[in-house]
């Protein structure tokens, strides 16, 4: 079962690389969990991806996120959450709501601990 969970949330991740308003991280963090316990070798692989990888090896060791990832993170909402809000959603009420989902996805991405920058 949580293996295919894990698949369920990798799907999820990967629609998030496409679609701007759907995170990717969180899900591909849930599918990490998930075949943790389930399956190692797709924890490893996952572990492994050169993209993903680094990403979900500083959560897992340290708790935290890059100081990059946080920017690209509060860049895409801004940009593009803001311009749904400019530019399609109709009305105020509907406009107040979209400002206030981009304010709470703010309050949510700067309370994930930063990743201190490795001395290089």
């Amino acid at each position: 079962m949580l293996r295919l969970l894990g698949l369920l949330f990798v799907g999820l991740g990967f629609i998030g690389i496409l679609l701007p308003l759907v995170p990717t991280t969180p899900f591909l963090l849930l599918a990490a969990m998930c075949f943790a316990k389930s399956s190692p070798a797709m924890h490893a692989k996952l572990m492994n991806n050169p993209i993903f990888g680094p990403i979900l090896q500083d959560w897992e060791d340290k708790r935290c996120v890059s100081p990059q990832i946080k920017i690209v993170a509060i860049t895409s909402v801004v940009v593009f959450a803001g311009f749904s809000v400019l530019f399609v959603l109709p009305g105020a009420t509907m406009k107040s709501i979209g400002l206030l989902i981009i304010a709470i996805s703010l309050f949510a991405i700067l309370r994930i601990p930063t990743c201190p920058n490795d001395p290089q």
